[in-house]
């Protein structure tokens, strides 16, 4: 979401928003049309309603500072795109793809329709083209009526790769509690953790009682310093350190998620011991995470546990999940 500006809690929203109107829930019947582009219609009330945004803040225009990095290389297109928040970002999502780490490898949907496919692509396009469409006659300055937004057919294909139920609710709660960029975070933990439940579903995971996330993944999708190359010489106990903070941050962030009810886990984030560490490196030939991050089912821990386990969350997590005013 950081490749989107300083506005990656909407970037989010509007991708959230997207995947609901390109759903088909009888996909099972014809995946050979996932692949195709669709255009979706909205207004822009649409999308502040739906998550709770300032009409004020969307329908004014970004920072300077930030349109004129939008814009730096397409001066021609800022007079047309530059009026409104809502439509400068909706410009550069359609212009620019969804940055990705080529270092770590992503699960999409085969081209065919067919399966899965572990990919390092670096890349991945998102929307193809969006069109405002305003009053006669009215300028760029105008509110606009409406948008038309090309959909990109990979994103929509994705979008229904083993694609789980978003409680809204839910979503919204973590709100508040800290810095924007923090609830963001929250917000896109809780995507990754309703994905990681239905995983958790198949047939050969459910009786499962626990599952385990990985550290590095979530501190690049959270955008957490988490390594470092030969050239920038940092010391081994600086980047203890700084692995100590992502996981205070890490804690705080499903400490919040796992408060709600719709992620049926809870999580405890631990120092991975030496022999495991050892043991990590030789199966996989590549650096051992400094932390090891467990999850468990609800259902399978008792009261005490439970009752035990509210007790590490972070005040500052219990704020995040509160409901907003």
């Amino acid at each position: 979401m950081r490749c989107f500006g300083p506005y990656p809690g909407l970037a989010l929203d509007i991708l959230l928003f997207t995947a609901a109107k390109t759903l088909r829930p009888a996909y099972h019947q014809g995946q050979h049309q996932l692949q195709a582009d669709q255009t979706i219609f909205f207004r822009a009330s649409d999308i502040y309603s739906m998550f709770g945004h300032s009409r004020a803040n969307l329908l004014s225009p970004a920072s300077p500072e930030t349109l004129d990095t939008w814009f730096k290389y397409e001066p021609d297109k800022r007079g047309k795109y530059e009026g409104w928040l809502l439509d400068s970002l909706l410009y550069q999502m359609s212009h620019r793809n969804l940055t990705v780490d080529e270092r770590l490898p992503y699960v999409v949907a085969r081209p065919s329709g067919k399966g899965i496919e572990r990919v390092h692509d670096g890349s991945m396009q998102l929307f193809r083209k969006v069109t405002i469409n305003r009053e006669p006659g009215a300028g760029a300055k105008r509110f606009p009526v409406g948008y038309e937004l090309e959909v990109d057919g990979r994103f929509i294909q994705n979008n229904h790769l083993n694609y789980q139920t978003i409680y809204l609710d839910d979503y919204l709660r973590l709100v508040s509690g800290t810095s924007k960029r923090s609830w963001t975070n929250a917000r896109m933990l809780y995507l990754r953790l309703r994905n990681v439940w239905g995983m958790w579903q198949r047939e050969n995971m459910k009786q499962l009682d626990v599952s385990f996330e990985h550290y590095f993944e979530l501190c690049h999708m959270l955008d957490f310093k988490a390594a470092w190359t030969e050239r920038e010489n940092v010391s081994y106990k600086h980047q203890q350190a700084v692995h100590r903070k992502n996981a205070f941050r890490l804690k705080e962030l499903f400490a919040a998620c796992c408060q709600l009810e719709s992620i049926p886990f809870v999580a405890t984030i631990t120092p991975t011991s030496y022999a495991d560490r050892n043991e990590y490196s030789r199966q996989n030939k590549r650096e051992a995470p400094p932390y090891k991050i467990t999850l468990r089912k609800k259902s399978a821990l008792s009261q005490q546990e439970l009752e035990q386990w509210k007790l590490t969350v972070p005040k500052v997590a219990q704020a995040m999940s509160e409901q907003a005013a």
